[in-house]
């Protein structure tokens, strides 16, 4: 499989309501899994907050720039990650080129008209054009790191080989320390030389490494975001609960130790108001008894009125005989 760089399929896309629509793709007809695996891709990421990202698909990465329009590209999975760095750069190099082509279109400038009726193929043209341009390169072209990375190892090694000539032909420690700043010197000229070259070039890598560098960062914060309010929910929930606990403690002690204060003061009063009772009711017995006494040996006097109650029946039986008599006298 190809792993330099090369542009398989690219596609320029529009989000609607109803999906995401087609507006240019090139080539069309060549393996109907690229734009397949292209598509759900951008379709997929709708809600990504990321302007620029790179998603892996099995043997391919899609490459999506996200804007008014979106901007996908196709290339070869590369199993070395310097590689996979180096095609994800260039890849987003084209998707800027690319979109930067396609604003300038004027039928494309107000997004709000209807372009339903224009055929895809009048806007692939440029696409096709700008494909052709990208995968025609030199493939030095396309990996400015590799190739600067490539000439200070091979600087490198030639200032490992003068030290050891110098060593070996026994040269002071000055001189030497001398030679190599001058080198190193040499070196960071030669670098800011090859620099120069190219450096529209220079400037668009450094951009890409940023924005990565801002995408990666922003998931990093998103991603601290998420674990700290992750963090704090449970650290929150466990000091409730464990207020809850505490609360539910304390109003335990109290409603005990309110309950066994009323129960307390409640036996007292109960035996305080039993004694009383019985107070009363001695007292009434010995009132009544009194009472009883004292009417009988004042008011009225039972043997005297036993001894009425006697006479009162002598007199009635002696009535009763006198009648009787007078009665058979008749």
């Amino acid at each position: 499989m190809e792993t330099n760089g090369t542009v398989h399929y690219a596609l320029v896309a529009l989000w609607e309501k109803t999906g995401c629509r087609i507006v240019a793709d090139y080539p069309a007809d060549q393996d109907p899994i690229y734009r397949a695996l292209t598509l759900s891709t951008v379709d997929g990421l709708k809600t990504v907050e990321d302007e620029k990202i790179s998603v892996d698909r099995g043997k391919y990465t899609v490459h999506v720039l996200i804007g008014e329009l979106h901007y996908a590209c196709l290339t070869s999975k590369s199993n070395c990650p310097t590689s996979a760095i180096q095609i994800e750069s260039c890849s987003q190099i084209f998707l800027q080129k690319l979109r930067d082509v396609y604003r300038e279109l004027p039928i494309l400038a107000d997004l709000s008209k209807d372009l339903t009726n224009l055929a895809v193929a009048d806007f692939s043209k440029p696409l096709r054009k700008i494909i052709e341009e990208y995968n025609c390169q030199d493939i030095n072209s396309k990996s400015l790191i590799s190739r600067l990375e490539e000439d200070l190892a091979e600087i490198r090694g030639l200032l490992m080989d003068g030290v050891q000539k110098l060593i070996d032909r026994g040269e002071k420690l000055d001189e030497l320390l001398r030679k190599t700043q001058s080198l190193e010197i040499s070196i960071r000229m030669a670098s800011m030389l090859r620099f120069l070259v190219n450096p529209v070039e220079l400037q668009n890598a450094i951009k890409v490494k940023h924005d990565l560098a801002e995408s990666s960062r922003r998931l990093h914060f998103i991603a601290a975001r998420k674990i700290q309010a992750w963090f704090r929910g449970i650290v929150t929930r466990n000091h409730l609960r464990k207020l809850h606990g505490n609360a539910m403690i304390i109003q335990r002690h109290w409603r005990g130790y309110r309950t066994r204060m009323f129960a307390n003061q409640y036996l007292i009063q109960h035996v305080q108001q039993m004694w009383q009772d019985y107070y009363n009711r001695m007292a009434t017995r010995i009132q009544a008894v009194w009472r009883g006494y004292w009417i009988r040996k004042t008011q009225i006097n039972f043997l005297q009125l036993r001894r009425w109650l006697k006479d009162v029946y002598m007199k009635n039986d002696e009535t009763l005989k006198n009648m009787k008599k007078y009665v058979r006298t008749l």
